[in-house]
């Protein structure tokens, strides 16, 4: 069953609407040209109420690529925003600390 070369990915917002222009976001997601293979990429766009907002792209390789790319988009930001650390001045490290978490999570 192949997959259509360049098709974008279909993504869900979760929260409040936000109109990705009027804030100067572009984005597009899409597919390459194995025609088997899924889209492994995914990307996230975290806006705690104009206190912080945390950007990540999540580029999948390997056979299960897109699954991996999919679980770190899900997970890395709750990490990163429940750490005790966040928005310290510990944060250089606490990022660190929760790369290596979810490196031993997948």
């Amino acid at each position: 069953d192949a997959k259509q070369s360049f098709a974008n990915k279909t993504f869900k917002q979760i929260g409040k609407e936000l109109d990705p222009a009027s804030c100067g976001l572009g984005y597009t997601c899409r597919k390459g040209l194995k025609p088997d293979s899924p889209n492994q990429d995914s990307w996230s766009v975290l806006n705690v109420s104009g206190d912080f907002s945390i950007y990540g792209v999540y580029d999948g390789h390997g056979q299960r690529g897109h699954d991996i790319s999919d679980f770190v988009k899900e997970n890395l930001p709750k990490l990163l925003i429940k750490d005790q650390r966040f928005k310290t001045d510990g944060m250089q490290n606490m990022c660190v600390d929760t790369f290596k978490k979810m490196q031993s999570l997948i």
